[in-house]
């Protein structure tokens, strides 16, 4: 049995299934390996995507500890994109 913010799971498939049942969160997970973009940046990158989805994409991703905002500047709404730094670790893009 696996334990995983707070739910819990039979299998590590289960886990993945639950994590990614879409497929506009992996393409964003893939995109968010090179290191850190700006949300204008993702947009354009993860093509087909309208803004909503991928506000509510990334919000969900965000719950689930996977990825998280920074401030770019201090006193401003910019913010930067980035995988969760435990998860990066376990990630291999060539």
């Amino acid at each position: 049995m696996y334990r995983v913010n707070g739910k819990e799971y039979v299998c590590s498939v289960a886990i993945a299934q639950d994590i990614f049942n879409d497929k506009w969160k992996l393409r964003i997970i893939w995109h968010l390996l090179e290191g850190e973009k700006r949300y204008k940046d993702l947009f354009e990158e993860v093509r087909d995507i309208t803004q909503k989805t991928l506000t509510v994409k990334l919000r969900d991703l965000e719950e689930k500890k996977i990825d998280q905002t920074r401030c770019f500047r201090r006193n401003s709404s910019a913010r930067r994109l980035l995988l969760n730094a435990r998860r990066r670790k376990t990630s291999s893009r060539a």
